[in-house]
């Protein structure tokens, strides 16, 4: 998953078309957020937790350990991030589809039948601090993103894991979240974002950046305190 996926492969998703100023100013707020995570994307792309799949052929061992330091943040980032959602974004009708932390849970206990003596997940992360709005899109903008960038990974690892026995789509669930409904989810996603976006004053539309931002920020932290080594 290379968190919010690769925006390029994950979140770098062209915004809808601008026309006048009032759509010019809720496409921004997709351009804002990109703008204001594209350092911070960039280095999680680049973080030793990832190595594992970076070679020609991703290291399964390494892959386990990667996807229980990703259960160790999504599964404490959803549940704070949707608990908030379901009072803040009534709008998002489909907030329960979009959970998809479990599934890195699964990944976890599928590969751990085939890879025995691999340490457990590490501890999860921490978040409590109370959400706003605009907040609660910044963090989604993160969580939804991932999804996006899982797709590719999902394909590279298909070969690894059915080696080690695993049937489809088992230790790959997470990276295969929303299946070929992906590009409909992100892009309702959007248009919640964008609509809520287009009734924000600047200072909302700052905090939004803002939580986004620091989710990422949170995200490369665990990745680096939470890292065991291979």
């Amino acid at each position: 998953m290379r968190p919010e996926g690769d925006h390029g492969t994950s979140q770098h998703h062209p915004p809808p078309p601008a026309a006048d100023g009032e759509t010019r100013r809720v496409t921004d707020a997709i351009d804002g957020l990109r703008r204001a995570t594209r350092d911070i994307h960039d280095r999680l792309h680049l973080h030793p937790a990832f190595a594992p799949l970076m070679g020609t052929r991703p290291d399964a061992a390494g892959y386990r350990r990667l996807i229980g330091q990703l259960y160790g943040f999504h599964a404490p980032a959803e549940a704070w991030l949707f608990d908030a959602a379901e009072d803040l974004l009534p709008e998002l009708h489909d907030l329960p589809q979009r959970r998809k932390a479990h599934l890195l849970r699964d990944d976890l206990d599928a590969i751990g039948r085939v890879l025995p003596g691999v340490e457990p997940p590490p501890e999860r992360m921490r978040l409590t601090r109370p959400l706003s709005r605009p907040a609660v899109l910044g963090g989604l903008y993160v969580t939804e993103g991932a999804t996006l960038g899982g797709r590719e990974l999902g394909r590279l690892l298909a070969p690894v894991l059915r080696d080690l026995g695993l049937a489809e789509p088992d230790g790959r669930r997470f990276f295969l979240a929303y299946g070929t409904a992906q590009g409909t989810m992100w892009r309702g996603f959007c248009t919640v974002l964008e609509t809520a976006a287009a009734g924000f004053d600047p200072a909302e539309r700052q905090a939004m950046e803002a939580a986004a931002r620091d989710l990422f920020l949170a995200m490369e932290d665990w990745l680096t305190s939470s890292r065991v080594p291979a």
